[in-house]
C-alpha cells in the first residue's frame, strides 16, 4: 500500500519551520488507512479529523468525543458497538494464529 500525507487547509512555512513545529508537538501526526479518510455516507467536513483523532485513543479520543454533540456520541457508540463482535473475533483469530506460528517455530 502506498503511503501519503494529508494536510487540511493551506499553510506556508519558512525553511525548517514545519520540522520545528513537529518537534514542539504543535502538530499531531497520525497514521491513516484509506478507510479512515474515505468519505462516509453521512459526510461531515470534520469527519476525517474525528476519525483520525478518535483512532489514536486515550486522551485524544476523550477530547474528540467532548467536541461532539450528544447525538454524535450516541451514533459513534452505536457504530463501535456494532463493530465490536467482528473486531473481537478478528483479534482472537490473530492471537490464535500467532500462538500456532510460535508453537510451530
Amino acid at each position: 500500500a502506498a503511503s501519503f500525507d494529508v494536510y487540511a487547509a493551506a499553510c506556508q512555512w519558512s525553511p525548517l519551520q514545519l520540522r520545528e513545529e513537529l518537534e514542539a508537538a504543535l502538530w499531531l501526526p497520525a497514521a491513516a488507512s484509506a478507510a479512515a479518510i474515505a468519505r462516509p455516507r453521512e459526510w461531515r467536513r470534520d469527519g476525517v479529523y474525528f476519525n483520525l483523532v478518535e483512532g489514536l485513543g486515550g486522551q485524544y479520543l476523550k477530547q474528540a468525543l467532548l467536541a461532539r454533540t450528544e447525538e454524535e456520541v450516541r451514533s459513534w457508540l452505536a457504530t463501535r458497538s456494532a463493530l465490536a463482535p467482528g473486531l473481537l473475533r478478528a483479534l482472537a483469530a490473530d492471537v490464535l494464529s500467532a500462538e500456532e506460528a510460535g508453537a510451530g517455530g
